[in-house]
């Protein structure tokens, strides 16, 4: 965030922004009064995967299921002690302005914006300002996409998804999968998945769900002009 998007902020071509000296006096590269804790900071949590795995990046402690090592009390210790002096120093310090079990408490967007209001710590936070700045000068009107989202869930509960099956997969989720149409928010529905095949080389031109897909090749010469893809487009409804 500070080291390859926040500096952003300090172009020039936001200076008509009345927050724009506040971007550049948190933001500047080097010398923006967050930019070096937040840069320097966010190393912290890498120092853990190298506890555990001798080596970051291309480390392989971690697998599914548990890591590949025997932590001893000292890494475990060294780690708590790094993650708490990671919270202080940084996330709630620089970046929240409060707890991190207060910011847990927003669920909702309404929420955010009576957090923002209900203290100035949160308010002149990186985040909270971050968000005044983005409204400020028009990012939260880029990139919204046609209003209609998908999402299939995701981290399993460990005491639920013991035994993962489609049927209670989504009941075992922590963050459940939805459908959004543009108006009504709706459970995700595996079976509602199909593959169209009409601009696809492959034969027919019929929606299916994977399970009863079907791939029969054609020759992308002989195919037609309304086929142009080796790829299936997955669609929900």
């Amino acid at each position: 965030f500070y080291a390859l998007f926040a500096i952003d902020f300090t172009n020039k071509k936001y200076a008509n922004s009345p927050m724009y000296p506040e971007a550049v006096r948190r933001f500047a590269p080097f010398v923006g009064s967050s930019y070096e804790p937040g840069v320097t900071l966010s190393n912290k949590p890498v120092e853990v995967y190298a506890i555990f795995g001798g080596q970051w990046p291309h480390s392989s402690f971690m697998v599914p299921g548990g890591v590949m090592c025997a932590p001893t009390l000292s890494d475990m210790t060294r780690s708590r002690a790094i993650l708490e002096y990671w919270k202080n120093e940084w996330l709630e310090k620089y970046w929240l302005g409060c707890s991190i079990e207060r910011y847990r408490a927003i669920k909702s967007w309404a929420d955010f914006q009576a957090w923002l209001d209900e203290s100035p710590k949160h308010r002149d936070s990186d985040l909270g300002f971050f968000v005044r700045f983005c409204q400020d000068v028009g990012l939260d009107k880029y990139g919204g996409g046609v209003g209609k989202y998908i999402a299939y869930g995701y981290i399993p509960h460990h005491q639920k998804y013991n035994r993962p099956t489609i049927a209670n997969r989504q009941g075992a989720l922590i963050y459940r999968g939805g459908v959004y149409d543009g108006q009504n928010w709706m459970d995700f529905d595996q079976a509602k998945m199909l593959e169209h095949v009409a601009h696809s080389f492959y034969a027919g031109n019929t929606a299916r769900h994977p399970f009863d897909g079907v791939t029969e090749p054609l020759d992308p010469a002989s195919a037609g002009p309304d086929k142009y893809t080796w790829d299936k487009a997955p669609r929900y409804g």
